[in-house]
């Protein structure tokens, strides 16, 4: 009971700073110009801080067993979803059908998914989460923006490495498996800018989102059969797959929870990059985001080990 009570907690208070974010945004206190600059410290600064701190943990071999079996667990997945998403979406044209497809396949791991499981599960699940994404970067940025593009990209390792939580990933390993002692001076600045990462990633989506328009997707079924894929069928599936594998329930709940969460933002950017349907693609960020602060605790409560 008292994790579900935490569970409907912690989504509770995703969705207040959100909407205090939402706020912001129709009072027009956060404009583009300082929302692109959040953003980026966001995206740059506070989400590879966390990332780094989740690492400054003692060194055991159960704990790197944890890594390398969620590490697993997330290539099997994304193989798994890119086959699905093939059979299930065959029937719409290459418009819609690219669209839906990045969007079932790709969350929002980074703005939402870490506030996430920062809340529930603390550093440690922050540490296991940064692993699960490796996997995802890369076909992100490969697979993912191929679908727009019509090309097969080959992974361009300068541009991967570059990425700032990449590069707090190869940093907090190296702290982890060379037991490197930190300080309490340096660990406590890492883990007061990385703690920004929550109310920052949610009010910039909740300022997003105000200044989108919710009476278009209102009869839109495009909207709501993209939401059930990505909100319902993709936790469902992780589900199933974990499933039929050992290891332990922390990790499992872990990547159902990464699973359970709205599409990545960035399908817009890539639709407007490309020439796709922007207006469809806005109107599913819009719809994913809203929609998950109800299907969020009801998936990590019905579908949980």
């Amino acid at each position: 009971m008292n994790n579900y009570i935490n569970i409907i907690n912690q989504v509770a208070i995703l969705a207040l700073i959100m909407g205090v974010g939402f706020f912001a945004g129709n009072k027009n206190l956060i404009n583009d110009e300082l929302s692109r600059g959040l953003s980026n410290i966001l995206t740059n600064i506070a989400l590879p801080t966390l990332v780094v701190s989740s690492f400054i943990i003692s060194y055991s071999k159960e704990l790197l067993g944890s890594i390398l079996e969620i590490f697993v667990i997330s290539i099997i997945f994304h193989v798994v979803i890119i086959l699905l998403s093939r059979f299930v979406l065959g029937k719409y044209n290459i418009d819609k059908q690219q669209i839906i497809k990045f969007m079932f396949i790709f969350p929002n791991g980074g703005a939402m998914g870490v506030p996430l499981i920062y809340g529930l599960y603390g550093q440690v699940g922050v540490l296991y989460l940064s692993i699960f994404l490796i996997p995802y970067q890369i076909l992100f940025w490969t697979y993912g923006e191929g679908l727009f593009s019509h090309e097969t990209s080959s992974v361009d390792l300068k541009k991967y490495l570059s990425n700032p939580n990449i590069i707090a990933v190869i940093v907090g390993l190296f702290i982890f498996i060379l037991s490197i002692k930190v300080s309490f001076i340096i660990k406590q600045t890492l883990s007061d800018i990385g703690a920004v990462t929550m109310p920052l990633s949610m009010m910039i989506i909740g300022e997003k989102i105000a200044s989108m328009k919710f009476k278009e997707i209102i009869f839109d079924k495009d909207v709501y059969f993209c939401s059930f894929m990505r909100l319902i069928i993709a936790p469902i599936v992780m589900f199933v797959i974990i499933s039929f594998l050992n290891g332990t329930p922390l990790i499992k709940n872990i990547c159902i929870a990464a699973e359970a969460i709205p599409t990545a933002t960035v399908t817009v950017l890539f639709c407007e990059k490309y020439n796709y349907n922007t207006i469809l693609a806005s109107k599913c960020v819009l719809a994913t985001h809203v929609l998950s602060i109800i299907t969020i605790p009801v998936m990590l409560m019905f579908f949980r080990f």
